[in-house]
């Protein structure tokens, strides 16, 4: 089971995204789940932008996305808020540190014991989550 993190969204969105990418996505379809929080990295990304032909293109990417995975959003719950407590904790002590969105996506991989898929391996790998790079994965 996998948390997906927001540049592997941002990847789809692109005009022509990465081949591996696409395949991995629809090869791990059953077992792909996405932060409430990388919903809100996007839509923050997204009104960002000026008014445009991108915006209206990008809102209805977004908008797609939270339909054909309607099921599969997960809130930030209580149990994550516990394991992130824990992992900044551990950051901390060995004087390490991760943007906190990471830190968050982190701590509720852990806490439902699902893998980050994400092409920003550094920025996970303090944490004990496990991280798979769609971008480096086999070609069949």
């Amino acid at each position: 089971m996998f948390l997906i993190d927001t540049n592997v969204f941002s990847e789809l969105a692109k005009p022509e995204p990465n081949h591996g990418v696409v395949r991995w996505l629809a090869d791990h379809e059953n077992g792909i789940f996405i932060s409430s929080i990388t919903i809100a990295e996007i839509q923050s990304g997204i009104a960002r932008l000026v008014p445009s032909r991108r915006r209206e293109t990008l809102q209805s990417f977004l908008n797609t996305l939270r339909e054909n995975y309607s099921g599969s959003i997960i809130p930030f719950a209580e149990s994550d808020a516990i394991a992130w407590g824990f992992l900044d904790a551990q950051l901390h002590q060995k004087g390490r540190k991760i943007p906190a969105r990471d830190s968050l996506l982190a701590a509720t991989a852990l806490a439902r014991n699902l893998a980050i898929v994400t092409r920003n391996e550094k920025d996970f790998a303090p944490t004990e989550v496990k991280i798979v790079n769609p971008w480096k994965a086999p070609d069949r």
